[in-house]
């Protein structure tokens, strides 16, 4: 009998952590050290990625409180401006000052990337500048937010699809998002000024 009862408590318990694993995946569920997005404020599995942004600006100024956004990376998009963070989603933010500082001990962490997925937003490994950032200074507030563009963008695409939205002013010329997707093929920048298509 003890040991039936073994070997059934051993059953029953990889079948309650399997079934806990399936509800994990289908409801969401939050690393350890990640930030929940019920705690930003947005949806778990497809946040709007402007909401995104400024959602993250509070754990930004909790880590330093000269912290601005400085650029993003969303591999999925759909045509409201949602992320599907299952796919990948970067927003960061950097120390204004330690950034362009002369000392490696400061620039150490002084870039702070938020990884969004599935099990919540990943914030805690140390970024840092190698070498001082020259001339830096707070992006102007998008006029175009993301969701504008992708209204733009959005009458192209086909139900469900979705396209790979950036800015990252270490390889752009323009205060611009850069929309790229191989169906339809597009790689276009819209001002942030008035969506205006850069050429």
């Amino acid at each position: 009998m003890s040991r039936t009862k073994v070997i059934g408590g051993i059953v029953l318990a990889i079948v309650l952590g399997i079934g806990g694993m399936i509800v994990k995946s289908k409801l969401g569920y939050t690393k350890k050290g990640n930030l929940s997005y019920a705690s930003l404020g947005v949806d778990a599995k497809h946040p709007d990625g402007d909401v995104l942004i400024a959602k993250l600006e509070q754990p930004a100024k909790k880590w330093k409180r000269d912290a601005i956004w400085w650029s993003a990376n969303f591999q999925a998009v759909d045509a409201q401006g949602r992320v599907d963070v299952s796919k990948g989603a970067e927003v960061v933010y950097i120390s204004e000052t330690a950034v362009q500082s002369a000392a490696r001990s400061v620039r150490k962490d002084s870039i702070k990337k938020f990884s969004a997925g599935v099990a919540g937003v990943a914030h805690d490994k140390l970024w840092g500048a190698t070498e001082p950032w020259k001339g830096i200074e707070q992006h102007p507030t998008p006029v175009c937010k993301l969701k504008d563009v992708m209204a733009i963008v959005g009458r192209d695409l086909a139900p469900g699809k979705t396209v790979r939205v950036t800015f990252d002013p270490r390889f752009a010329d323009f205060y611009a998002w850069r929309v790229m997707s191989d169906e339809p093929k597009l790689d276009a920048l819209y001002a942030f000024s008035d969506c205006s298509l850069i050429k």
